[in-house]
């Protein structure tokens, strides 16, 4: 709690004065964050060279829309709401993304637990879900945000990212059940 609690304070201080015009404070900025922001982007895409692309155009928004920014403790969500908006706009404009099948069943949230001990697994299984499902479940358990910073950072409302982790769990636990029976 108190290196977190550390680690916020020295992105608000940064952010202040990023936002008041300090090079040195924005580029300190973007080293500290830069690392996670690039290896979610990995994650989400699949492709290390366009999550690199997706990544540097999240930062030219960040760096001209960093004055907007009201709520200087709401960075995390903002950015992550910026990138996941980035990828968004890559998969429209590919076009490679095909339409989200929805499918209820019963929730995985212990499995998706008990996969930590078999990472390279998890790490497979979520490569074969679609974007949007292994981007909410990053952050719920990877980045361990709340329903409320995953619905900022999305920029939907909190029944949507409550609906869409369900689905997004749904579609792990098959691909869980898949890989079980399987024998993987």
């Amino acid at each position: 709690m108190g290196e977190k609690f550390q680690d916020n304070l020295i992105d608000e201080m940064l952010i202040i004065k990023a936002q008041q015009g300090d090079q040195d404070a924005m580029a300190k900025l973007i080293n500290r964050w830069h690392k996670q922001l690039l290896q979610y982007a990995i994650k989400v895409t699949r492709n290390e060279h366009l999550a690199h692309d997706i990544v540097q155009e999240t930062w030219i928004t960040v760096i001209n829309k960093l004055t907007k920014l009201q709520e200087i403790n709401r960075f995390r969500p903002w950015v992550l709401r910026i990138l996941n908006n980035k990828c968004r706009d890559h998969w429209r404009k590919e076009e490679t993304h095909q339409k989200h099948l929805i499918q209820q069943h019963e929730s995985c949230e212990s499995s998706l637990k008990d996969q930590d001990s078999d990472k390279q697994s998890f790490d497979e299984m979520m490569q074969q879900l679609d974007g949007q499902s292994r981007a909410i479940l990053l952050m719920k358990y990877v980045h361990e945000m709340s329903i409320i910073e995953i619905a900022q950072s999305l920029d939907i409302p909190t029944g949507t990212a409550k609906s869409r982790l369900y689905y997004a769990r749904n579609k792990f636990k098959q691909k869980f059940e898949r890989n079980r029976h399987a024998g993987i």
